[in-house]
């Protein structure tokens, strides 16, 4: 296991799942990927507590 700063964690996280978003979008999965957007804020939204905390640390 890699011990990785907070800050480079969610960068490589939101980079990961929004990534993958933007795949199905371009694929040609228009909703799909607007909807795991769309889960994707909210999940960071409701999370926020855990951002702040990555971002700290």
């Amino acid at each position: 296991m890699i011990a990785t700063p907070g800050p480079l964690r969610l960068l490589l996280e939101l980079a990961v799942f929004f990534g993958g978003a933007t795949a199905l979008y371009a694929a040609g999965s228009r909703t799909l990927g607007v909807l795991l957007a769309g889960v994707l804020v909210v999940y960071h939204l409701v999370s926020w507590d855990r951002v702040l905390w990555l971002l700290r640390h």
